[in-house]
């Protein structure tokens, strides 16, 4: 027994792993997500929050899937990449130059996790490029997506950082949010469970951020 033990743990040890950057909204890029109606984000959701959403998916079926939707395109605020951060810790103000070169560009951003139907993958336009498919339309996974415009823009600026303050200048913008859980049936039994969801990233500009040190 003990030697068969062995021979497990040095096999889960060959396992290949994959080690993901931590991304606090699940969502490369954006830093946070603020609803107009208010929700919350599957990174931010909690046990209680799925209980409408389990109260329908959990009804069992012959055969097939069950989907509910926790947001359907629900308009927000999200807050991007920092693009820089400068502190003065001194008692006199601080001027600096800053050159700003950016081509435009529009995103939008998928987390899945579990598997999903692949009436859902179709109905928010996953594109199945790098994410793992079954041959019944299920995916799972994560995936990104960008599109670039030809248009590019330099800004200078100059800017004055007031003593014992921080300056951050991030990106910020518009967005809309769908998401949602599946739950797959066979013979009235629970096979497998996914949740998904879609930041369509609809404006994109930039705020200067002052705070106390």
């Amino acid at each position: 027994m003990k030697r068969i033990l062995v021979l497990v743990f040095v096999f889960m040890l060959c396992l290949p792993q994959t080690l993901r950057a931590y991304e606090p909204t699940g969502h490369k890029g954006i830093l946070d997500v603020e609803f107009d109606e208010g929700g919350k984000l599957l990174a931010r959701m909690k046990p209680a929050d799925y209980q409408i959403v389990n109260s329908i998916v959990n009804k069992k079926k012959f055969w097939g899937w069950r989907t509910a939707y926790l947001h359907i395109n629900e308009r927000a605020t999200y807050i991007g990449e920092t693009v820089f951060a400068r502190a003065n810790q001194t008692d006199k103000p601080f001027t600096m130059n800053y050159v700003l070169k950016e081509d435009y560009k529009t995103k939008t951003t998928f987390t899945i996790s579990g598997k999903i139907s692949g009436r859902v993958k179709a109905s928010l336009k996953i594109n199945v490029v790098n994410v793992e498919a079954s041959k019944d339309g299920e995916i799972s996974g994560s995936y990104s997506a960008t599109t670039e415009n030809s248009k590019s823009e330099e800004t200078k600026m100059t800017i004055t950082i007031p003593p014992n303050k921080k300056l951050t200048y991030r990106v910020t913008g518009e967005c809309y949010v769908t998401s949602g859980v599946c739950q797959y049936y066979a013979l009235w039994i629970k096979v497998y469970r996914g949740e998904f969801e879609k930041i369509d990233v609809t404006t994109r500009y930039y705020e200067l951020v002052e705070e106390d040190l």
